[in-house]
């Protein structure tokens, strides 16, 4: 699922390094929902929250109510793994080969089967 968070704050840590705090307003799971890539990154809750969740068929009808939405995440997507693969080269973590944005809308096509 993609979660919206609406309230409290959230610890997104990757390889045991924190890489952000989020609050109102921030999302999270969009990577493994969009594209099927496995979870990158683990998130924990620094207090209570409260969070808004999409699933993929939430997801699908969006795409196909707004197509050019897609594009956006897809850019938003390529942008967080830069994050997450900056961390784990920091870190001495091995870094899988980088997903970016046309690759990743072209995974968010098929999956939601939208036009391009």
């Amino acid at each position: 699922s993609f979660y919206v968070i609406v309230a409290g704050e959230v610890a997104v840590a990757h390889g045991g390094t924190e890489v952000a705090r989020l609050t109102r307003g921030a999302y999270l799971g969009e990577m493994s929902l969009l594209t099927g890539d496995p979870r990158s990154a683990t998130v924990v809750a620094t207090s209570d929250i409260v969070v808004l969740e999409l699933d993929r068929p939430a997801f699908a009808k969006h795409f196909a109510n707004r197509p050019e939405r897609a594009q956006q995440m897809s850019d938003l997507l390529a942008q967080r793994r830069t994050q997450l693969d900056s961390v784990a080269l920091a870190t001495g973590a091995a870094v899988p080969q980088g997903t970016r944005a046309n690759e990743i809308l072209k995974r968010l096509r098929g999956i939601f089967s939208l036009q391009g």
